[in-house]
């Protein structure tokens, strides 16, 4: 896409249009539950249906926005008796009207060009010209404001003449544009590389080897780019609002521009409706043609239209079944890779994103299709097949979240090794930069340098005295471990899950709560605050931060109840150190305690479930949280006690442990993959990734072998 769209005066306006943008989002969800309620009787505001108030609002709505109040109309007397109950209940609509009003005034003085912005605003008044008790209302209470307060709303005049303006919204909008059209059509046009590479045929993907990983071994390992990064994952859906509202609005570039009129044509013949705002449509062809046919020597364009509008209807539908039929073998093949070689997931991140977007639109595409299909040709639009589509998106959101640490790692190391010299190179060759620019590009060249798989995970290395407690805490696990810790390791490692069960149980539920806010924009905002619960150091400020952190269902280094519960499990008689050293021998306990754990029967991991048939998968979380809790209090390093617990191994011999080697491994990955405070590069320090990855196939083998 273009970037010389924005000129240099708009360029700071970024931040403006996001609010704008997410407000825009917001009045939608406004506007879109006040059209269902007044299309649903029990809903509807009862002055809307009163049979005594009837003949009053259709004077109002014949009169409208001109209602004169002053006179003695006997229609509307029976409106003054209601008037201070009218303007209580129909506030909420009447001044969603006028945030209507208010964002199209502020839309044209900062966004003059800008796509999504447009669309949105499109999409507002196409949806308000849609509610068709608006007149009623806007009278209704401007009429109850009048008789309550001598004078009308002071928004009333703006308000009344918008909805008599937008009556017909893209009509009024085409208007609007010319001048415009120059900006609106420029950013139309840059997606002329993006959009049709995007919305080739299944034939085309399948001769070009489109996503797939095994296609080409040799570059395997090489990582997947593109000039055009961000749009490879660019909703398809949203390119189409783009094209077709945009072109609508712009029209006269038709008839000049070849370019513009392929990308109209390429829209046109891929689908028949665009989604509005949840269930709300958009009939693409009947709209642009009767907006068309009363502008004067477009006789080709509406040919145009009825032509793409025959291919749409004859041709979309096995196009897009085709398209899902290859993606599901496409994402079964991506995923069955990435599951044995999850390393992959590094440099082949884009592809994994390529296929979930490309997914997401088919199954957009089909539910968008499915109620507003032309009836000839029905079967193309059902698929018996879609959820198995749907599996393999869960299943590679599966990987990205398991392995998230892995392509972070990667990423981290890729910006230090690459991204940081060749920007190097390119702020020296700057033949004039000013002063203040050369300060921040400098600066972000040296952030990029001195960026380290350890400020992956925030984690912040603190070597003094690592050193020496790792080395106490090794020989206490070895010289001690055999006869102190031999007493009861069951009885604690039992109550010790119990705990990582209820925080892992918590967990999920924190998670399924972030999905269901993810879908609802107006609690979006909240996962805003996400970055800064792990900003303060360990202090009462940072456990006041965590407490409304985790009332919020936002993750925490550090579990604030815990620390509490903790906490009040203090003995008076004991002294600060030596509740410290109990502490300490606690998490040691637990280390030397794991390949005992591990040569359980019960304790075989199983690959199908991705955990232990006993839980102790729960485990890992209630260690990497009851360090950090048990260390909060008592003031002490978190990261140099968990790193303790991965080497106590080091010290057995093959012998003693090749039974429940593979398990208590994979285990041991899986608590720093939980912690927050160890990385993969401690564990590989420990054991090599070798080791791991060996592991991880003999359980898989080993569960193979049990279940045949």
């Amino acid at each position: 896409m273009s970037r010389s769209v924005l000129q240099p005066s708009q360029q700071k306006l970024a931040e403006k249009l996001t609010i704008l943008n997410d407000r825009g989002i917001g009045m939608l969800t406004r506007l879109y539950n006040i059209k269902k309620a007044c299309g649903d009787p029990k809903a509807k505001p009862s002055y809307l249906i009163d049979k005594n108030l009837e003949s009053a609002v259709k004077f109002i709505v014949r009169k409208f926005p001109a209602v004169e109040t002053r006179n003695n109309n006997q229609q509307l007397a029976q409106l003054q008796k209601e008037k201070s109950e009218i303007l209580k209940n129909l506030a909420l609509y009447y001044f969603t009207f006028v945030d209507v009003m208010e964002f199209k005034t502020v839309n044209f003085d900062l966004t003059k060009n800008y796509l999504d912005l447009i669309i949105t605003y499109t999409t507002l008044m196409i949806l308000l010209s849609r509610i068709e008790e608006r007149k009623a209302i806007i009278g209704l209470y401007n009429y109850a404001h009048e008789m309550t307060h001598g004078s009308s709303d002071r928004e009333y005049p703006r308000l009344g003449q918008m909805i008599v303006d937008y009556e017909n919204p893209l009509k009024k909008m085409m208007e609007e544009f010319v001048p415009h059209s120059k900006s609106l059509s420029d950013a139309l046009i840059s997606l002329q590389m993006v959009y049709p590479r995007r919305n080739l045929s299944a034939d085309q993907w399948r001769n070009a080897q489109l996503l797939s990983l095994i296609s080409a071994p040799s570059t395997m390992l090489n990582p997947a780019q593109s000039d055009t990064m961000p749009c490879e994952y660019l909703s398809l859906d949203a390119m189409e609002k783009w094209i077709i509202f945009g072109f609508i609005l712009c029209h006269g570039i038709l008839n000049s521009d070849v370019t513009a009129l392929n990308l109209w044509k390429l829209a046109l013949q891929s689908s028949s409706c665009l989604s509005l705002f949840r269930d709300e449509v958009f009939h693409i062809h009947k709209a642009a043609e009767d907006l068309f046919v009363n502008i004067r020597g477009y006789n080709k364009r509406i040919n145009d239209i009825r032509e793409c509008k025959e291919a749409a209807v004859s041709h979309a539908g096995s196009m897009h079944r085709e398209r899902r039929k290859f993606l599901r073998s496409a994402l079964k093949e991506l995923a069955t890779v990435l599951s044995d070689q999850p390393g992959l997931l590094g440099p082949k991140a884009l592809f994994v994103f390529m296929a979930l977007s490309f997914a997401r639109d088919e199954i957009i595409w089909l539910l968008r299709h499915a109620d507003n299909m032309p009836k000839k040709s029905a079967d193309d639009f059902i698929d018996k097949h879609i959820a198995e589509l749907i599996f393999y998106m869960e299943e590679l959101r599966a990987h990205v979240r398991k392995y998230g640490p892995v392509m972070q790692r990667y990423y981290v190391q890729y910006l230090s090794g690459f991204d940081a010299v060749v920007l190097n190179e390119l702020v020296q060759n700057l033949s004039v930069c000013p002063e203040d620019e050369s300060i921040i590009m400098s600066s972000f060249v040296n952030t990029m340098t001195s960026l380290s798989v350890k400020q992956g995970k925030s984690v912040q290395m603190k070597s003094s005295s690592k050193s020496r407690l790792i080395t106490l805490k090794l020989r206490l696990s070895g010289v001690l471990g055999s006869e102190i810790f031999s007493l009861n390791p069951i009885l604690v490692l039992k109550r010790m899950t119990i705990i990582g069960v209820i925080l892992s149980f918590r967990s999920l539920a924190q998670e399924a709560l972030r999905d269901l806010c993810s879908e609802m924009r107006f609690l979006e905002n909240i996962w805003c605050f996400s970055p800064c619960n792990n900003y303060y150091s360990v202090s009462q400020v940072a456990m006041n931060v965590y407490e409304l952190s985790s009332a919020a269902g936002l993750p925490c280094e550090i579990d604030p109840a815990l620390v509490v519960a903790l906490s009040s499990q203090k003995s008076e008689n004991i002294s600060p150190e030596e509740e410290y050293k109990i502490a300490c021998l606690l998490m040691v306990f637990v280390a030397v305690s794991l390949p005992t754990l591990a040569s359980n029967v019960m304790s075989q991991y199983s690959p199908a479930i991705e955990g232990h048939c006993n839980n102790i998968h729960c485990l890992a979380k209630a260690i990497n949280q009851i360090a950090a809790a048990l260390f909060t209090i008592h003031k002490g390093s978190i990261e140099d006690q968990l790193t303790a617990t991965k080497i106590s191994l080091k010290n057995k011999t093959k012998k003693t442990l090749n039974l429940c080697w593979n398990s208590d491994l994979a285990f041991r990955c899986t608590i720093v993959q939980e912690s927050p405070f160890l990385t993969m590069d401690l564990l590989e320090s420990c054991f090599p990734y070798v080791l791991l990855r060996n592991a991880y196939h003999a359980v898989y083998k080993q569960s193979v072998t049990s279940s045949a």
